[in-house]
């Protein structure tokens, strides 16, 4: 056994696959206008991956979906967004694996 690789992503290829292709129509009718619909889209998305979205873009979301102004969103929550994931990824397992332990030295076997 050796441990999980860091950039490996739990995600269902083949649920991302379905939903992008039924959310590619929807994506050219956007109005960039209409932040409800954006909000809209990116929920759909969540919906269709099965990924749920982290506490920030859910807040993020909401309040553009209530018809808050995208930019004052933006302002007050920038920083915080560009610096997560916007999914919640299912945190990382490590496996513990014998060859990672300090080796065992018997004193009476090696002159060293």
């Amino acid at each position: 056994m050796q441990a999980e690789d860091d950039t490996d992503i739990p995600i269902d290829e083949n649920k991302m696959d379905r939903a992008m292709n039924l959310l590619s129509q929807e994506v050219d009718a956007i109005d960039d206008n209409d932040p409800k619909q954006a909000a809209g889209l990116m929920q759909k998305m969540s919906d269709l991956t099965g990924m749920p979205l982290n506490k920030h873009m859910k807040e993020a979301i909401e309040r553009m979906a209530a018809g808050e102004d995208p930019d004052k969103v933006e302002a007050e929550m920038g920083d915080i967004l560009e610096n997560d994931e916007p999914f919640e990824l299912p945190s990382k397992r490590i496996i513990k694996t014998n060859y990672l332990k300090q080796p065992r030295i018997d004193e009476k076997l090696y002159d060293l």
